[in-house]
This record gives structure tokens, C-alpha cells and sequence, in this order.
């Protein structure tokens, strides 16, 4: 017997200045979640997953004090800082449990709930890209329009998909020099999405709105050995 896919599941996050919209619960399962930036200011967003009996009240104490995150809190991804009327399609699959969406200094509570329909069938990936231990490993040229790309973590630690257009006069090493003093004042290119922080051994699939330019590729985390764009994860692109 032949057994339909489940259908993909959809919210919608929206930023703005004085809010951030998202819905207060899902169905657990591959979700494509469709991010708008209606703000003035680049925005991006994190899901956060809270360990059981801890809840959104105690991590927005906990995000007000701004010490070392507790060990009950746990990045599972997020969308890369997206410009301003910027839209991006972030496709993921969270299991039953307490999350928070955060945006900078803020953040919505998000309780996946309930039985998962079914496997549903991911999006049809453009280019495939294997984030590793350091480096990208692309199966094909990222092309213009509106790609998708399916991102797999096969490192070992967590790894971001950042996308940056670089305007006239801005290079890769703007970018690092602006990420590497703490991100502080106007980005100094334009960020056009990704993927944050996705953990070792998970998948992400992104779809995001590319015109022509020049455009670079990087991860920003930070560890003893320094940022993993200075390791060698750094990926230069085109699109004419």
C-alpha cells in the first residue's frame, strides 16, 4: 500500500518595529516557517528550546541578566539577519515540546504540540551545501532568483549559513572586521538571510531572495581558535 506524505506544514513570523508576530503553538513536524522583516533595522531570529519544567517566564529573566545561558536552554536554528522588507523561507522540523522565538532583546513563547500528521516531503533543494568542521562544501553554483538551499551540518559543533550582498566598496573583510567588534552600529552590507546556529547533525533548508550582485557566504561563530569565517568558512559567490 502507497502511504500519501504528510502536507508541509506553514507559520508565519513577522518582525516589526514595536513587536514580533508568530503563532503561539504548531504541530510537531517539518514546518516551513515564512519570515518577513517589516522593521527599519535588520532582524533575525532564533528558535530556542527550554528543557521541562522551565519556562518562557524564567528565560526572559534569564535574558535580562545577560549572563552565561543556563544549561536548560538550547539553540536548535534559526533565520540569519534578513534587511529590512526582506522575506525568507526557513524550513525545519521541531519536536514536541516549550521553544521561544527570539529577535535581539525580545521574544514569543512557542509550545509544539499534538501528534505529527505523517513524514512530510522537504522542499526541492537548488544546491545542497555540506557545513563541516571548517569549511562549505557546495554541490552546485548558488543561483540568482529565489534558491533554495538545503544546509547539513556534518561538523561537530554548531554552524550559521549567513548571507551578505556586498554593496560598492564593501568586501568579505568588512563584513568579518564588523562581526568580529561585536556587530555594533549599521551592518555594513546587506544581509539577506540564512541560517543561525544550526546544531551538529541537523538540516535546514532556506529559501531566499538573491539579485544580482557580488556575495559572500560565512559562518560567524566564535571559538578558541577564532571565528569560523578565519577558519576557513567562507564561501564567495556572483550572480549576474
Amino acid at each position: 500500500m502507497i502511504v500519501a506524505a504528510a502536507a508541509l506544514l506553514t507559520a508565519s513570523i513577522v518582525a516589526q518595529d514595536d513587536r514580533l508576530i508568530a503563532p503561539p503553538t504548531i504541530a510537531p513536524g517539518l514546518t516551513t516557517f515564512m519570515f518577513e522583516n517589516r522593521a527599519a533595522e535588520p532582524h533575525s531570529i532564533r528558535f530556542v528550546r527550554l528543557t521541562a519544567p522551565h519556562t518562557s517566564g524564567e528565560f526572559g529573566a534569564w535574558l535580562k541578566t545577560g549572563g552565561a545561558p543556563p544549561a536548560w536552554v538550547s539553540s536548535v536554528g534559526g533565520l540569519a539577519p534578513l534587511a529590512p522588507k526582506g522575506t525568507e523561507e526557513y524550513t525545519t522540523s521541531l519536536a514536541v515540546g516549550s521553544y521561544v522565538i527570539v529577535d535581539g532583546d525580545r521574544f514569543v513563547a512557542l509550545g509544539v504540540e499534538g501528534k505529527a500528521a505523517g513524514a512530510a516531503t522537504p522542499p526541492v533543494a537548488d544546491v545542497e551545501i555540506r557545513m563541516r568542521d571548517h569549511g562549505y562544501q557546495l554541490n552546485a553554483p548558488i543561483p540568482g532568483g529565489q534558491p533554495t538551499l538545503h544546509l547539513r551540518n556534518v561538523g561537530t559543533e554548531a554552524h550559521q549559513a549567513l548571507v551578505v550582498r556586498l554593496p560598492e566598496g564593501v568586501t568579505e573583510f568588512t563584513i568579518r572586521a564588523w562581526i568580529a567588534g561585536g556587530s555594533r552600529g549599521a551592518h555594513p552590507g546587506e544581509p539577506v538571510g540564512g541560517a543561525l546556529e544550526l546544531p551538529a547533525g541537523s538540516e535546514a533548508w532556506v529559501r531566499l531572495d538573491l539579485p544580482a550582485g557580488r556575495y559572500v557566504l560565512l559562518c560567524g561563530e566564535l571559538e578558541e581558535e577564532g571565528r569560523h569565517f578565519d577558519l576557513g568558512m567562507i564561501y564567495h559567490f556572483e550572480i549576474e
